[in-house]
């Protein structure tokens, strides 16, 4: 039995029966959540090693879907790296939910920092999130150059296996459309979609912008397709498969942006 998206509603363009803009071969939708995300964070950490290194972390992360919440990640491993210190960091992950990023994973790094309260930092973190799926994630973890509240001493570089636990508090695009209708009942007004989206930020008030290079990387898709099936590397069944869904696509975006501007 087939059943509609649940998400439908935010994808007016194509069929509430499509699966992942009808790309089951090119795209994997694991968490039936569609196009891909970002995970941003901010975290305190403190870290001790003599070779063995060790760390533990809290923080809070949101994605780009408005998902919000806190974790903890705590690592281990080895390094050519001494000293002790806490410090504050952020970073990203390519995950498309904080939900993804929770479980095993490892980082390579390298740290110099020394703090009395007031401090400096440097250094960079490279991020592997390993998913259920067998799919692999990836990230940077950046130390904020001047520190507060941080103490100790550290430098070096290290190689370590990590767990995370994430907490997830709730999500913000929510909590906005509840404001929204808490205010317009409270002032007896009406916000239009374009004034809500001017109001919740990140995610949404660059809604063009997004479709606009949607339909730029779709026409540049048609194109390398037509090219494909010019020199020979392509049927022409499976040119004009490829090119009506592309077609198809392109169209429903351009609605989106005629009705947005």
């Amino acid at each position: 039995m087939f059943s509609i998206d649940p998400r439908s509603a935010e994808y007016p363009w194509q069929t509430a029966y499509a699966y992942h803009r009808n790309s089951p071969v090119w795209v994997i939708d694991y968490m039936g959540g569609g196009d891909g995300g970002t995970v941003f964070f901010l975290q305190y950490e403190g870290r001790a090693s003599l070779a063995i290194t060790t760390s533990t972390a809290i923080g809070i992360m949101v994605d780009t879907h408005g998902n919000i919440g806190i974790y903890n990640s705590t690592t281990g491993g080895l390094g050519f790296i001494v000293g002790a210190s806490t410090g504050w960091s952020a970073g990203f992950l390519t995950s498309d939910y904080i939900s993804e990023t929770s479980g095993w994973g490892s980082t390579v790094g390298a740290l110099i920092t020394t703090s009395a309260g007031v401090g400096v930092a440097a250094g960079a973190e490279i991020n592997f999130a390993f998913k259920e799926s067998g799919d692999v994630d990836f990230g940077m973890t950046i130390p904020l150059p001047i520190q507060i509240g941080a103490v100790g001493t550290q430098v070096g570089i290290y190689s370590e296996a990590t767990y995370t636990s994430v907490y997830e508090v709730g999500n913000i695009k929510n909590g906005m459309a509840d404001l929204f209708s808490a205010l317009e009942k409270e002032l007896g007004v009406s916000l239009s979609e374009e004034q809500r989206g001017q109001y919740t930020g990140f995610f949404t008030q660059n809604y063009s912008s997004y479709l606009k290079s949607q339909i730029t990387t779709l026409e540049e898709e048609f194109t390398s397709t037509l090219d494909k099936w010019e020199i020979g590397e392509m049927s022409t069944a499976e040119m004009e498969s490829i090119t009506i869904d592309l077609s198809s696509q392109i169209s429903g975006y351009n609605e989106q942006l005629s009705n947005n501007e």
